[in-house]
């Protein structure tokens, strides 16, 4: 009987330890303890945005760069959020090419241009009712020479008559835009424009030697204290055989880059040549337009070079036997992955969102590349494979294993390769569990 009376005397001190553990008492002495204390799943309903993650892949631009930009949206369990509705808006004029849309799998990705104006430049998301600010630095990059090059439609002419000289300028492998042009010459004769300024990378304009000019000289093009020089033969007599020649700018570019194609030729009589020509080449590539008439003895087009990678040679052809070629190099761009988990630290079982984004070295993004997961310490990706959209971007969510510990993911695309570690705790064993398991035995011992 009193073995019986002990144990009942036990199950209410214990029953009264649980009610003042969990805050029933009425001396306000009990503890609370989080969902996540207690490892309980958080609600799926939480669908409100509560942080915004705005992700530049670069903190400092030029001005007119672009970018890619990533934003997650998280709800106050931290979980990613499908289907909500984001809107983007910057300060100093910069540019979104989608300023609005949906996040997948609580990710939304485009493309950002910063403005002409320096400064702290302000980027800012709004997703139900959530607003978050990003900054970047526009900062004007360094004065940087421009790359010049001087095109004569014809390397001969006659006397008094007329050619096209026509100079191009790049700044950073970019078309050069209201840079200034100073032409001269050693040969005696008259520029159409002797000056003027360069516009989308181009100036034109025509050189008449005089009657008494005859032999080599130089045509000089000076673009922003840089020179370069071309050479022209002055004849009095007439040649008869046609003459095409061909021109690349710049001479080396990586795979899927454009470069400047100038087609120049005269005519059997050695005057500009108002023929049409055609244009291929060895490797893969587009031209944008692959043929056409030389106006004034030029013809203008671009040539976009494809995956293959090597020397393209660059062929005209007109009418009768007149061809020439020319080398243009397509070489292939180092590749830059960036392995961006949204937190490092996760439970053992909990899913995560995590962003892949691949890049040149120029910050340009590579669509359509596949990208291959991995993880340790028995966390999976979903997906384990993929390819980057038109960003750069490829969205996964890491399964954490079981096992606690370091897990290392690592991605993995043709040329470069990534890794990140994210830190695996275990789920903490809850106080109100233990205590259960006190009154099974004190329950026992009846």
């Amino acid at each position: 009987m009193s073995q019986k009376f002990f144990a009942l005397i036990l199950i209410c001190l214990l029953a009264s330890f649980l009610l003042l553990g969990c805050g029933g008492g009425s001396g306000g002495g009990g503890s609370s303890y989080s969902s996540s204390w207690l490892a309980t799943t958080p609600s799926p309903e939480s669908t409100g945005a509560s942080s915004l993650e705005i992700q530049p892949s670069s903190s400092v631009l030029a001005p007119g760069q672009a970018i890619s930009l990533s934003i997650l949206v998280k709800n106050s369990y931290g979980q990613p959020l499908d289907g909500v509705n984001l809107q983007l808006a910057s300060v100093l004029g910069g540019t979104f090419e989608d300023q609005q849309g949906t996040t997948s799998k609580g990710w939304f990705s485009t493309r950002f241009t910063a403005g002409t104006k320096v400064g702290t430049e302000a980027i800012t998301a709004i997703a139900n009712g959530k607003t978050e600010t990003k900054s970047v630095l526009i900062q004007a990059s360094p004065t940087v020479s421009p790359v010049v090059q001087i095109v004569t439609s014809a390397d001969s002419t006659l006397v008094e008559t007329p050619i096209t000289v026509a100079v191009s300028a790049t700044i950073n492998g970019a078309k050069a835009e209201n840079a200034n042009v100073l032409m001269s010459s050693t040969i005696p004769g008259s520029f159409g424009d002797s000056s003027g300024q360069i516009t989308q990378g181009w100036f034109s304009t025509s050189f008449r030697p005089e009657s008494s000019a005859t032999g080599v000289g130089t045509i000089t093009a000076l673009v922003d204290g840089v020179a370069a020089n071309a050479s022209l033969s002055v004849v009095q007599s007439k040649k008869e055989t046609p003459q095409l020649k061909v021109v690349v700018n710049p001479d080396a570019v990586f795979q899927e880059q454009t470069a400047a194609v100038i087609v120049t030729g005269q005519d059997s009589k050695g005057f500009p040549s108002n023929a049409t020509v055609y244009l291929s080449a060895s490797l893969n590539g587009t031209f944008s337009d692959v043929s056409g008439e030389l106006k004034d003895g030029v013809y203008f087009t671009e040539f976009k070079a494809g995956k293959e990678v090597g020397s393209a040679t660059i062929t005209v052809i007109s009418f009768g036997d007149a061809s020439a070629t020319t080398i243009l190099s397509i070489e292939r761009p180092e590749i830059v992955v960036k392995l961006s988990p949204s937190i490092n630290k996760v439970k053992v079982e909990e899913k995560i969102p995590v962003s892949v984004l691949v890049t040149d070295t120029f910050s340009r993004p590579i669509s359509s590349t596949d990208v291959y997961l991995r993880a340790d310490l028995g966390c999976t990706c979903s997906p384990e494979s993929g390819q980057t959209n038109e960003d750069g971007y490829l969205f996964f969510d890491l399964v954490a294993g079981d096992t606690a510990g370091t897990t290392t993911i690592r991605a993995l695309t043709a040329g470069a390769s990534a890794s990140a570690q994210i830190s695996v705790r275990p789920l903490p064993v809850s106080r109100l569990a233990r205590s259960k398991r006190s009154v099974t035995i004190a329950l026992s011992l009846s």
